[in-house]
């Protein structure tokens, strides 16, 4: 208590004095203010600067010096063809002239962006604008405005950091107190696991971050979360920032609670690259401990289960997901797969309990939190638990595992009934994911709607190469093989023959050789499922971790005396082909913030969750009204938020649009009045409003949960609470028992 009272006291001090020495910090620069930069050093005024201009190629403010602080920068620009912008030193610090180390390129439809910068020291800087070596003849930029504002970040940033640490020394301090209460093994155990996860995480540790194609797509989920709590939603449901600003219902249709975290980070100031590493970092740590507590519960060993666990998060195939490609969602949903493999195993070896596992809770976590980060691998390992219930079929028709089976179903429903009936709500109307899904297989042909999957399905070279399952799982494999052909009637060899067989199995699931076209033409219930899939090596993930358990169940059978060599040499040559791959990594680009995500409409993905018919070549930002009908003022506009004053003198029903892509849950509400307005989905699916004859007022449009969504939400809350209560309970009678 002592401990946690000093804590308390130093940050409370800390707090008020970076809260008191907060000072404000306000630069604004006008048209005339800007300056043209010459090539040779010099500075002439002027805001304008095109093609013909030799003498110059950047227009510039005049120089500040920001104390240190993060910062606000907003900037109104009008440019035609490419341009880069980006806050620069007037004399370079550290080799570097760029602050932060990084500029971006500016969007030409927008004509105005804002974004933060951190700044470390006193530093005279000045916002530049240039065109790059691409531009032609017709090509300009003009600096309008530019705004500097000194943010309250920049105390809550390290405040959180001292959050932060206080919290990992309190980790860290538990661990050393209660360390002589753990078993011996454990003792050894835990550090190595620990010091695993931070070697998986090398990549991380440098400037600029690694990443693949899917990478801006979950940096802008962060960054839309982010910018969903600071509209005021919560959950965050429909994410602002996307498509132009008009808005993107990812959160609907892509489960994304533990993105909170990293976005939480981004509230206190974190930059967007830092909120993601620090994510990823918790990823690996997690998804090793899980691994390992979960095998425990089926190899009753904490060694094997730490054979296992290393051959599972240092797996080529997770690696590979989580550094070439950014499957962010996938990599995540890897956390809860042994959590669902230790529930199903718990509930067909009866005579392995002891009335205490609670399996239904074990199901719950695992499923809970693959729906809660993604929803294809949900659907994958639901598929393997249909097939494992196949074949256990005749231990599944008994009363004690049905009731841990509806136990679990139940508290499932009750607990993600808050992301469930938004979910089945949309995914009735016409979206991209919607529509795919509505064909049949006489209606498309199975070769062109199944190309992605096959194209990325692998050969049996590519399973067991350092792109497939890694060397490791390799040796498993086929040791497991022998192991059978050897023979072996023990219960532990049986069990192990059918863990074979599922990691069988799934990886024929991702092999070319596997007969798709042939099953999506028997049935559309095939087409729809291979189709929802996409690619067929998703499924190389669920081989990793039955043959990542078979590690473990080797450990466990081999004769004493090789058991600690077996085990030596199944993780040393994962985590040695780990620090291999790893020499290819260097970090990329810096990614502070959005603006350097760039422009594009990749950054959406495949745009499954875009209404059906919306061009998105046409995302401008102005509103869309009859002007001599429609008289529109006082125009305001806060992420997805917008309000204006409209004034319709006329006898007939006007219109207006606005730039944001509808969605149901959509309102237009009279501030005046209090009533709503109709509101509808009008050309290239903008929110439209029906403004009555003869009508003057102050609107206001904004997303709005429907009345059931909150309901679903309260059970979802009481579910939660009551399984906290439940598991406490069960803890303290446990306690009581020893």
């Amino acid at each position: 208590m002592a401990i946690l009272a000093l804590e308390a006291f130093i940050l409370l001090a800390v707090s008020t004095w970076l809260i008191a020495s907060f000072e404000k910090k306000i630069f604004h620069f006008e048209q005339d203010d800007m300056l043209l930069l010459e090539t040779d050093g010099s500075n002439v005024s002027g805001s304008y600067l095109d093609y013909s201009y030799t003498e110059a190629k950047s227009v510039v403010t005049p120089e500040i010096a920001l104390p240190s602080g993060i910062y606000y920068v907003e900037v109104v620009y009008n440019i035609v063809g490419p341009a880069y912008a980006g806050m620069e030193y007037t004399v370079p610090r550290e080799d570097r002239e760029l602050v932060n180390g990084n500029e971006f390129a500016l969007n030409p439809v927008n004509e105005r962006v804002a974004y933060k910068i951190s700044v470390k020291d006193g530093a005279g800087v000045y916002f530049r604008v240039r065109q790059t070596g691409d531009a032609t003849d017709g090509d300009y930029i003009q600096l309008l405005e530019v705004n500097i504002v000194r943010s309250k970040l920049s105390y809550l940033y390290p405040i959180a950091c001292l959050i932060a640490f206080i919290l990992i020394f309190d980790l860290l301090l538990f661990v050393f107190l209660y360390e002589k209460k753990w078993k011996n093994s454990n003792k050894i155990i835990i550090p190595i696991l620990a010091i695993i996860a931070f070697l998986l995480g090398l990549p991380l540790y440098q400037p600029g971050i690694v990443g693949g194609i899917d990478l801006p797509f979950h940096m802008n989920r962060i960054e839309g979360i982010c910018e969903g709590l600071k509209e005021g939603q919560f959950p965050v449901r429909i994410q602002p920032g996307w498509l132009n600003g008009y808005g993107y219902a990812v959160s609907i249709f892509y489960g994304d609670i533990l993105l909170y975290f990293p976005a939480i980070l981004r509230l206190t100031g974190f930059s967007l690259e830092d909120a993601m590493k620090a994510y990823l970092i918790a990823v690996n740590f997690l998804t090793i401990f899980s691994a390992w507590f979960s095998f425990k519960k089926c190899l009753w060993s904490s060694a094997s289960a730490l054979t296992a666990a290393v051959l599972y998060a240092g797996a080529s195939d997770r690696l590979l997901r989580l550094y070439n490609s950014s499957q962010i969602g996938a990599v995540s949903a890897m956390i809860f797969y042994p959590v669902v493999f230790a529930g199903l195993y718990l509930l067909f070896t009866k005579e392995k309990r002891n009335g205490t596992e609670r399996i239904w809770l074990w199901l719950l976590a695992g499923f809970s939190g693959l729906l809660m980060t993604h929803l294809l691998s949900c659907l994958m390992i639901g598929i393997f638990t249909v097939i494992s219930c196949f074949l256990l079929i005749r231990r599944l028709f008994k009363k004690d595992v049905l009731i841990e089976v509806g136990k679990a179903f139940g508290a499932w429903l009750l607990l993600n009934a808050w992301f469930l009936v938004p979910f089945v709500q949309y995914m009735t109307k016409d979206f991209g994911v919607t529509s795919k899904l509505a064909e049949n297989a006489g209606q498309s042909n199975p070769y062109v709607t199944l190309a992605g999957y096959v194209k990325d399905s692998l050969t049996v070279s590519d399973i067991f190469s350092e792109k497939g399952i890694g060397y490791g799982l390799t040796l498993v494999f086929f040791s497991a093989l022998i192991m059978i052909i050897l023979g072996g009637k023990s219960q532990r060899q049986k069990e192990g023959c059918l863990i074979l067989c599922l990691a069988v199995c799934a990886g024929f699931f991702s092999m070319r050789g596997f007969p798709i076209i042939g099953l999506a033409q028997m049935s559309d219930v095939f087409l729809k499922l291979f189709r929802t899939v996409q690619y067929g090596n998703r499924f190389l993930s669920v081989a990793v971790l039955f043959l990542s358990c078979l590690g473990g169940y080797l450990i466990l059978i081999a004769d004493d005396k090789y058991k600690k060599k077996l085990a030596v040499l199944l993780c040393g040559i994962t985590l040695l082909q780990s620090m291999l791959m790893f020499e290819g990594y260097s970090a990329g680009r810096r990614i502070l913030e959005p603006v350097d995500l760039g422009y594009g409409l990749l950054n959406i993905g495949n745009g499954e969750y875009v209404p059906e018919g919306t061009d998105l070549s046409v995302l401008d930002k102005t509103l869309w009204y009859d002007e001599a009908a429609v008289q529109v003022s006082e125009v305001e506009n806060r992420y997805l938020v917008w309000k204006a004053y409209v004034r319709n003198p006329g006898k007939m029903e006007q219109m207006i649009s606005f730039p944001v892509l509808y969605y149901d849950g959509y309102q237009c509400l009279d501030l005046t009045s209090n009533k709503l307005l109709k509101i509808y989905a009008g050309e290239n699916n903008r929110v439209s409003v029906i403004i009555p004859a003869e009508y003057s007022g102050m609107i206001q449009i904004k997303f709005v949960e429907y009345w059931h969504w909150r309901v679903a939400e309260g059970i979802s809350l009481i579910t939660f609470v009551v399984i906290i209560g439940y598991m406490i309970k069960c803890l303290r009678k446990k306690k009581s028992a020893m």
